[in-house]
């Protein structure tokens, strides 16, 4: 079985220097990780990976019908995932008690009707009782990047800004959590956001996947 095939992992993967190239928005000192693969340009039915991610960003059009429960069932399997993953990798059961676990907003703000919080409720679901702040908030909606061609980290900063209303709890690392790795433009352009106001901060960033191009065998 190969890493596309598997929706969770017993360890999470680092994206390391062989990866990195893919990715070209990440710096090699960047701490990176992902769970599985998605293969860009397949239906849901290529892979479990394909199907979770599909069911995972399902669009809020469909709430309310039969189809809204794959997605909150979605939710909770990227949650599992996670949990397992982290208490399996050395050194992580205890850096997660001194993390902000922290969403990464989607490209609708919150008061677009198309707003999708599937990450926030995905952090809820992987610790109920944890540190869990909206640190970055979206000013205003704007075009998916994977519909667009414009892939600017320092343009898209200028839609994010910090909310730090009622953090209070101190934090030596802040845990970044979104759906799918392509470019890396979402990662840099928040990590940069952070690192000025954070300064001391260690900024890690988990994914649900890294994308990846269809290889078919020759």
């Amino acid at each position: 079985m190969n890493k596309s095939e598997r929706t969770s992992a017993t360890l999470l993967q680092r994206i390391d220097e062989l990866l990195i190239p893919h990715h070209p928005f990440l710096k090699i000192e960047d701490e990176v990780y992902f769970i599985g693969e998605y293969t860009n340009g397949k239906r849901a039915e290529f892979s479990p990976m394909n199907r979770l991610i599909f069911n995972y960003k399902k669009e809020t059009k469909w709430k309310g019908s039969p189809h809204w429960g794959y997605k909150a069932s979605a939710i909770k399997e990227v949650a599992d995932s996670f949990r397992k993953s982290i208490l399996q990798t050395s050194g992580f059961p205890d850096r997660i008690k001194h993390a902000l676990l922290v969403p990464v907003p989607p490209s609708k703000a919150k008061d677009h009707p198309e707003h999708d919080d599937r990450n926030v409720q995905m952090l809820q679901n992987l610790a109920p009782t944890g540190n869990i702040h909206e640190l970055i908030v979206q000013k205003t909606s704007r075009q998916p990047l994977h519909e667009s061609n414009r892939r600017d980290p320092q343009k898209l900063e200028e839609y994010y800004f910090l909310n730090e209303t009622d953090l209070c709890k101190e934090f030596t690392e802040i845990w970044l959590f979104d759906d799918i790795l392509r470019h890396g433009t979402h990662f840099r352009a928040i990590h940069n956001l952070l690192r000025r106001r954070f300064p001391k901060v260690k900024i890690v960033g988990f994914f649900v996947a890294r994308s990846v191009q269809h290889s078919p065998l020759l």
